[in-house]
């Protein structure tokens, strides 16, 4: 019992890190679009001509900004939860439901990541880029969005054992 709780929680620190180096990563992306558009509005006042390939990198830049928050989301309890109904449930009925919206949501991102994995395979296979000024890869905003799926499946793994551990101490 003592491994399986030393490895629960290497397993749960390691979904800590990934998620928090991905939400690093998604205000680096707001950083940069900023900056991007911040540089085409004054290029184009300035010398009336665009940055090449601005609105390529912030369309990539958006999906990593999209899905590189939602792990840390996810653990710090940030996305909507909507209470109308069960705030006058019993705390148990309340976590059971949690539990069955935990376990729905993992589901979800189970067929999410096999669907981004193909998308972002299919992608490097072909070495998927958008033609403009710059010829620019899509493929590593695919990549990005793939693990940052994966972290949230992950972390809704992790809280589905919170979610089971605090439903039977409640029924102690």
């Amino acid at each position: 019992m003592a491994l399986l709780t030393f490895t629960g929680r290497i397993f749960s620190k390691f979904v800590l890190m990934g998620g928090n180096g991905l939400a690093g990563v998604a205000s680096l992306a707001v950083l940069l679009m900023v900056l991007i558009g911040t540089a085409d509005v004054i290029a184009m006042a300035i010398f009336n001509t665009a940055v090449p390939a601005a609105y390529e990198s912030t369309e990539a830049l958006l999906v990593i900004l999209g899905f590189g928050g939602i792990a840390y989301a996810q653990r710090s309890k940030s996305h909507f939860k909507v209470e109308m109904f069960t705030r006058r449930l019993s705390l148990k009925k309340r976590k059971i439901l949690d539990l069955i919206g935990l376990i729905i949501g993992f589901l979800f991102f189970v067929i999410f990541i096999w669907q981004s994995s193909l998308y972002f395979w299919q992608s490097w296979l072909i070495k998927e880029s958008e033609q403009g000024l710059v010829e620019f890869p899509i493929y590593p905003a695919k990549f990005i969005m793939f693990i940052a799926v994966g972290f949230m499946m992950l972390q809704l793994l992790v809280d589905i054992f919170h979610a089971v551990k605090n439903l039977t101490h409640l029924n102690r």
